[in-house]
């Protein structure tokens, strides 16, 4: 077996062992959903779309999702964190034309008496 042959043959064991463990200790999506407190298809939203440009880690094994404790934590302390992140202001541009979309209604609601 040349050395080339020996790192692939190792690292499918390490694939096979990581599934494995997957299987024996990852959560199912509804696990994963009452271990966190939410529903079924908010976990499969952050599967498949994520929040807040954060995707939570899972994986397909023997045809069915499973999502790894660890990667459970990260994805809520990633999306906390993102959450406590404050928001930028809008853009001066966007809030003049805000106010002038504002100066142009109170000037139409004068026009018709009110």
């Amino acid at each position: 077996m040349t050395n080339n042959q020996k790192e692939t043959y190792a690292m499918g064991n390490e694939i096979n062992d990581a599934i494995d463990d997957l299987m024996a200790n990852g959560l199912s999506i509804p696990q994963a959903a009452k271990e966190v407190g939410v529903s079924v298809p908010t976990i499969w939203r952050w599967t498949l779309n994520g929040s807040r440009g954060i995707r939570l880690e899972s994986a397909m094994v023997g045809g069915r999702r499973r999502i790894a404790r660890a990667a459970l934590r990260r994805f809520i302390a990633a999306t906390t964190s993102a959450r406590e992140r404050p928001t930028a202001a809008p853009a001066p541009a966007v809030a003049r034309d805000r106010d002038r979309q504002i100066q142009a209604a109170e000037t139409r609601l004068a026009a018709a008496g009110f």
